[in-house]
């Protein structure tokens, strides 16, 4: 078990398909009253994710003068995924919108357009 500043800390890893990457454990300390579940965003390695992790729980530990929290009895679970950036999924998804808002466009076109007269 580790430590995340005043709070009990551990990981829990997964593959690209959503499976847990062994040694995981899901057992929690004794007397564990509150659990933090964190996990990192896209384009994060393992560091960063870290990194974001103690940054995030040092904020939290500077305010717990204001909260009814025992950091001893709180525990931290940090989720480690492989975070890849996908640009050409984001690329489709423009294409996407963009094709919706022209067919928006058109459609609403179509409604504002003056009815023709029948002679």
């Amino acid at each position: 078990m580790q430590n995340l500043g005043r709070f009990s800390f551990s990981e829990a890893h997964f593959d690209e398909n959503g499976n847990a990457v062994p040694p995981f454990h899901t057992a929690l300390p004794p007397n564990i009253e509150d659990l933090f579940i964190i996990s990192h965003g896209w384009r994060n390695d393992e560091n960063d994710a870290r990194t974001l992790y103690s940054a995030f729980f040092a904020s939290v530990q500077s305010q717990l003068s204001n909260f009814k929290l025992d950091p001893t009895k709180a525990h931290v679970l940090g989720i480690f995924w492989p975070a890849e950036y996908f640009d050409e999924s984001l690329s489709q998804v423009r294409r996407l919108h963009g094709s919706l808002a022209r067919e928006e466009r058109q459609e609403s076109d179509r409604r504002t357009a003056p009815l023709e007269t029948v002679s």
